[in-house]
């Protein structure tokens, strides 16, 4: 509706210009058909003419652009609400299948594992060469440097298969990434009553908010990023629900041989007993 008004008033604003020069062309007094006075007249019409032809185009062509952007807006706050309405669909999907994950993973704890999963001494340093001697990481230069021995109250088997996983996650990102320089390095301390084990890998700088969600399925599931994996969701519940240990993410500068690498830090605390 307010296009056709507009429109009318354009065409009645056209149709009056052009009356009004009808008319002062009538009122001449020379009667010559091709005077100078007549030609610079009728070359004043049709400028005037195209002028306002071309006023009336641009108006219509900005009024054609504001129509499209207010669309486009529209558009836009109908694709946030429902990209809204999805993730907290998706957020509670993934909510259900933590619970569904948790309750596998507790029934396989106890059909699978049963017979592994007895508490005993293992000294952590034979458990880390083991890993790196019998496990094959390509190319990888994983550097064990503690000069003492730690002894540990805990599931060597769970241990062991978080280390490994962390370890070929890391493999993983330098693949796709294409580093040249993996270096993996491997400190172990004690403090109070846990073991601090500190994974760092010169795969690069993850994003700041992965850092606290490096482990969360919605993360894995959402942003499919390069930088995560399905099992270490898995990694992360042997973590918590059988280690009864805890791990943090973080990103560090890594100085090896006189060089800067950009790395990521795994601190995995676990109780002594």
């Amino acid at each position: 509706m307010r296009n056709k008004l507009q429109n009318l008033i354009h065409f009645f604003i056209f149709c009056s210009l052009n009356y009004f020069l009808y008319i002062l062309s009538l009122n001449m007094n020379d009667n010559t058909l091709f005077s100078d006075e007549k030609v610079l007249f009728f070359i004043l019409v049709i400028f005037l003419n195209i002028l306002l032809l071309s006023l009336l185009f641009l108006q219509k062509q900005r009024t054609s652009k504001r129509v499209l952007l207010n669309k486009l807006e529209e558009k836009k706050r109908e694709f946030e609400i429902y990209k809204n309405n999805f993730e907290n669909r998706l957020n509670q999907e993934l909510e259900k299948s933590e619970a569904k994950d948790l309750i596998i993973y507790e029934q396989s704890k106890s059909a699978n594992f049963r017979k592994r999963e007895k508490k005993e001494v293992f000294d952590i340093g034979f458990l880390i060469d083991n890993l790196i001697q019998v496990e094959r990481f390509h190319n990888i230069n994983i550097l064990y440097t503690n000069s003492f021995s730690l002894s540990l109250y805990s599931y060597k088997d769970e241990l062991f298969q978080v280390l490994y996983n962390i370890i070929k996650n890391s493999q993983k990102i330098f693949n796709q990434n294409e580093i040249e320089e993996k270096y993996i390095f491997i400190e172990v301390d004690s403090k109070d009553e846990n073991i601090i084990i500190n994974l760092k890998s010169t795969i690069g700088k993850i994003e700041e908010k992965l850092e606290n969600n490096f482990f969360n399925p919605a993360t894995i599931l959402q942003k499919k990023s390069k930088q995560t994996d399905n099992t270490l969701y898995i990694t992360y519940l042997i973590i918590k629900n059988t280690l009864k240990a805890d791990i943090k993410i973080s990103n560090t500068q890594i100085e090896y041989k006189n060089k800067d690498y950009d790395g990521v830090l795994f601190s995995l605390t676990l109780p002594k007993t």
